[in-house]
């Protein structure tokens, strides 16, 4: 029942956002334009597919809770009765409806002649594979097409217990190729219906085996993640970007920010769907679809909504800046004459959430303390970085990644630094929200409040979150608690209670109960030694950057009168010293003519300092750059 009261209050939110979308300017849209939906509910979809209407969309994707196996349709009438119905519909509307499916799925068809060594048994199992995907297209007959994919499958390709089920010389890439090549005949040639590979993985050999397995296949479309493995913004671009000439290639983006606070905070991506798109479209991608949603938390009448609005239109006109972007939301959305002041405002606060949001949930540009947004176990942040380091796929991040495992002192410092940035901008914005409030909708002032006070009580809550986990590493080190670790602890467990005795206070994703656990782990973990000390307040604060007059100024506050570096370049690793100051300062500017670098948008900058009272060298978190 919360769940159909949750997808009840959306409808009218879906059904009051229409917008048309016809793209004023020369560039051709991209033909697939396509939404990732996940909730089951049947009012909830009927209305997506209106919205889907409205905003362009050409195709939309059945997954998650929907479906994520081709077998699940046979399995469950009620949920064949469903996509049937949503895909009729959508078929009224000219959009096209795929499911999702992985394989091999070992939990479906065949799975009683998995363990057999006979070819015979062999060719039984995949005709069973093979079968379930006639039957469950008969049962759905207004299904367009399918969304195959080995990552995260029942069993991935390379992991079946009994390899038997392939010829004994199939290598990893010709077990992906086999499989595409079959359900390409069957589903493309024999039963008419449209074939997305998705090429999501895990590891840089399965990257590289997906590659070579589906080179040379055509008569599908792939789709890939913009960036390997899944959504870290510090990642590369997806090497598997352009790679695929005989086939047709999209290109998958979360817009609900599944790790990023999954639509309770906002994440606004305009800008840096620009620069991942722009990229894509140099490598001749004919696409993308979408997240609109993580599981019951949508995007709908959030913050994060701009971000499926700012998709659609540049898949409708690619060319078009971020900036008329935010403009046209906030006048269409809040109702606000974007060169007003109200107008202005509201797009500075709310593109400043952008930098608080990654800074709070990530580390040093690194996704390293859980698969997920609510407050992590100690065990599973531990265990987070060597899985999900950016070195993975660009070893230039080595030497950062080392850093944060083996973390010094001044690792430490820099760690706390970089969240007490987010503290900073999530409070500014707070500020300028309420003086903006008077100029707002009343329904806009609740829902943005509700947003942006939720965001500064995660910035808060993460930060006890960094400094508590990179304190057991120092610990784990030196066996010495360092400056922030007693006072993380008690101020998660501190926070908790007090969240607790708010009746009503909804505090998703910093969840008072995960907070006491992770306080209780690094208890256990110090093994008795005593939580105490204290530090100084030290900080490098107030980082403002601005345009003006052909020069990029960066503007900043430090705690004491300091010397300060700015270091810049495209990205983490390749951040260099720019300036260095000759005498300390409290109020410190710099100057950096954009003709000067031959970088671009976004770049980084980021600022270290020395003050005598410092016990060494602050660095801040890094700062992005972009070309407005």
């Amino acid at each position: 029942m919360k769940r159909r009261r949750i997808f009840s209050a959306a409808l009218g939110l879906i059904a009051g956002l229409f917008f048309s979308l016809a793209a004023a300017g020369k560039t051709p849209a991209l033909p697939e334009r396509g939404w990732i939906v996940m909730v089951p509910d049947s009012a909830y979809l009927f209305a997506v597919v209106d919205s889907a209407a409205s905003y362009g969309i050409t195709h939309l994707q059945l997954s998650h809770d929907i479906v994520m196996n081709i077998d699940e349709i046979l399995a469950d009438p009620e949920r064949a009765r469903l996509i049937e119905e949503v895909a009729e519909y959508a078929d009224q509307k000219g959009i096209d409806t795929y499911v999702w499916s992985h394989e091999v799925n070992t939990r479906g068809r065949g799975r009683e002649l998995l363990k057999s060594q006979d070819p015979a048994k062999r060719q039984q199992f995949w005709e069973a594979r093979w079968s379930a995907y006639r039957d469950a297209l008969e049962a759905c007959p207004s299904v367009d097409g399918v969304v195959l994919m080995f990552g995260s499958s029942p069993r991935d390709p390379w992991e079946v217990v009994n390899p038997a089920i392939f010829a004994p010389s199939r290598s990893n890439p010709d077990r992906v190729r086999w499989i595409t090549q079959h359900l390409r005949k069957l589903l493309v040639n024999d039963l008419h219906r449209k074939l997305i590979v998705r090429t999501f993985i895990h590891q840089p050999e399965e990257l590289r085996w997906v590659r070579e397995g589906l080179q040379g296949i055509g008569g599908i479309t792939i789709m890939s993640k913009c960036v390997p493995q899944d959504w870290e913004p510090y990642y590369p671009h997806n090497p598997l970007i352009g790679a695929f000439p005989k086939a047709r290639q999209i290109v998958e983006f979360d817009l609900a920010g599944e790790y990023t606070g999954a639509t309770t905070v906002p994440y606004p991506l305009p800008d840096y769907l620009k620069f991942r798109l722009d990229y894509e479209r140099s490598k001749g991608v004919v696409g993308a679809a979408g997240r609109t949603e993580r599981y019951e938390r949508l995007t709908w009448g959030k913050v994060n909504e701009l971000n499926v609005f700012a998709f659609s239109r540049l898949l409708q006109d690619p060319e078009l800046h971020p900036r008329e972007i935010w403009r046209d939301w906030v006048r269409r959305r809040y109702g606000l004459k974007p060169d007003s002041k109200a107008g202005k405002t509201l797009i500075a606060l709310l593109r400043r959430t952008f930098d608080a949001t990654r800074k709070t949930f990530l580390v040093k540009g690194f996704w390293a303390l859980r698969k997920g947004t609510t407050v992590p176990r100690l065990r599973h942040a531990l265990g987070m970085l060597p899985g999900r380091s950016i070195a993975k796929w660009d070893p230039a991040f080595k030497p950062l990644e080392d850093s944060l495992a083996s973390p010094s002192l001044r690792t430490l410092w820099a760690v706390h630094q970089e969240k007490l940035e987010a503290q900073e901008l999530a409070d500014s914005s707070w500020a300028q929200f309420s003086r903006l409030a008077p100029a707002l909708r009343s329904g806009d002032v609740v829902e943005l409040a509700r947003e942006l006070d939720n965001l500064r009580l995660c910035t808060r809550v993460w930060t006890y979150v960094a400094d508590a986990v990179w304190g057991v590493r120092y610990f784990k080190r030196t066996h010495k608690p360092g400056p922030f670790l007693p006072r993380a602890v008690s101020r998660l467990e501190s926070l908790a209670d007090s969240l607790d005795r708010v009746p009503g206070r909804q505090t998703w994703p910093a969840v008072p109960a995960d907070m006491r656990r992770l306080a209780q782990d690094v208890r256990e973990a110090l093994k008795g030694t005593p939580l105490k000390g204290s530090f100084y307040p030290v900080k490098i604060g107030a980082v403002r950057i601005s345009h003006e007059e052909g020069s990029v100024v960066l503007r900043w506050r430090t705690s004491s009168p300091a010397v300060c570096t700015v270091l810049v370049g495209q990205d983490l690793p390749q951040l260099r010293p720019f300036r260095t100051e000759q005498t300390p300062s409290l109020s410190h500017e710099v100057k950096i003519p954009a003709d000067s670098l031959s970088l671009k948008p976004p770049w980084r900058v980021q600022i270290r300092g020395r003050a005598p009272d410092w016990p060494v060298e602050i660095e801040s978190g890094d700062w992005w750059v972009w070309d407005w």
